[in-house]
């Protein structure tokens, strides 16, 4: 995995972030991560919700993380969603 991580932009506490995977390219969509609420979505793209985080999965190997804590804690808790998910052969 090569995953890199962005900030997207930051509203003091809180900020979004987007992940991608440069060698992945096919996310496993029918995946539901512990803790998260399935807000809805397709076969390109699939929503959660966990609190105020509204967390969305891209097939291509990308996530955007919105209203996670912002710093370094959120660019880790990113990282971790799309080190977790699991890929489709």
């Amino acid at each position: 995995m090569n995953i890199k991580v962005i900030e997207l932009c930051s509203y003091g506490e809180t900020a979004d972030f987007e992940a991608f995977d440069i060698d992945t390219k096919n996310l496993d969509l029918l995946f539901h991560p512990e803790n998260w609420t399935f807000n809805g979505g397709g076969n390109f793209a699939v929503q959660f919700k966990q609190g105020d985080m509204t967390l969305e999965v891209y097939k291509e190997g990308r996530l955007i993380l919105c209203k996670a804590p912002s710093g370094q804690d959120g660019k880790t808790l990113t990282h971790a969603l799309l080190e977790l998910w699991p890929r489709k052969q």
